[in-house]
């Protein structure tokens, strides 16, 4: 497991780069009529959804 240690002005930055990317990425997916290309998309999505969601957490606290 990698650790990374942010300021909470970096976190911010970060969760907000990472949503904007996140709809950026929606719009590929659904464009994309490649199937493996369209998965390792989908899997992308899904790894840096669990990094927002870990970034909300430690950022609540």
């Amino acid at each position: 497991m990698l650790h990374l240690h942010l300021t909470a002005d970096e976190a911010r930055v970060l969760q907000e780069a990472l949503q904007c990317y996140l709809s950026d990425l929606r719009l590929e997916v659904s464009h994309t009529d490649n199937f493996e290309y369209r998965s390792a998309l989908k899997q992308n999505e899904a790894h840096l959804r669990r990094v927002l969601s870990n970034l909300a957490l430690v950022s609540a606290n």
